[in-house]
């Protein structure tokens, strides 16, 4: 009975864990999008971001 219950407390830090990666992962990309605009100087990006976000993805490099 031990063994269900370390499993569910288990699987409720790794569910703890991989929401803390990815709203560090998001707030990390959002705040290298504010510096990208800052150092660009578009207006108002300082409180927050100006642009639109893209309707097609973005193409790929080819080497």
């Amino acid at each position: 009975t031990y063994g269900a219950l370390a499993g569910v407390i288990v699987f409720l830090v790794w569910l703890w864990i991989t929401n803390v990666a990815l709203l560090l992962g998001a707030e990390l990309n959002a705040e290298r999008e504010r510096t990208t605009e800052l150092r660009e100087g578009v207006p108002g990006a300082a409180r927050e971001i100006q642009r639109q976000p893209r309707s097609e993805p973005k193409e790929k490099k080819t080497t």
